[in-house]
């Protein structure tokens, strides 16, 4: 006797045998400088990063983060996919945290200026479109 699944078991089941989805798939990759001494960054570390949580990696590097500027899509990307929030929400997140004395990253306003500061400094890293050239920094690979 055959079996036959309904289209909502069979989308399910493909689900479960995906490989998990990033939100980064469309079209922003992470980079961090060739010195880093990873080629994978947990998308959490990442979070924690850019919102001021760590300014290390688990094994203890310093990072020092970079970002694209307020209206970039590829800032939108990104603080969706990574920071879970808008752009306008981590905005204002830090201008919450400068009342305090925190520093935000450093921001650029183009690709090849967010590889340049990446490339030129030790412990950096930022995203960019996918089609950007590395130019001397290596591409991060993002897991959950």
């Amino acid at each position: 006797m055959k079996s036959i699944l309904s289209p909502f078991a069979l989308a399910a089941a493909l689900a479960v045998l995906a490989p998990p989805a990033s939100a980064l798939d469309s079209g922003v990759k992470v980079i961090g400088h060739p010195g880093l001494g990873t080629s994978q960054v947990r998308r959490a570390t990442l979070a924690a990063v850019y919102l001021n949580r760590t300014a290390v990696t688990p094994s203890g590097e310093a990072i020092v983060p970079v970002d694209q500027s307020a209206q970039s899509a590829v800032r939108a990307t990104f603080s969706a996919g990574v920071l879970a929030q808008p752009v306008a929400a981590v905005r204002q997140f830090w201008a919450q945290q400068m009342s305090t004395g925190a520093r935000p990253p450093a921001v650029r306003t183009s690709d090849a200026e967010v590889v340049a500061f990446v490339a030129s400094t030790p412990g950096a890293i930022g995203y960019v479109a996918a089609s950007t050239p590395l130019n001397g920094v290596r591409e991060l690979q993002v897991i959950d």
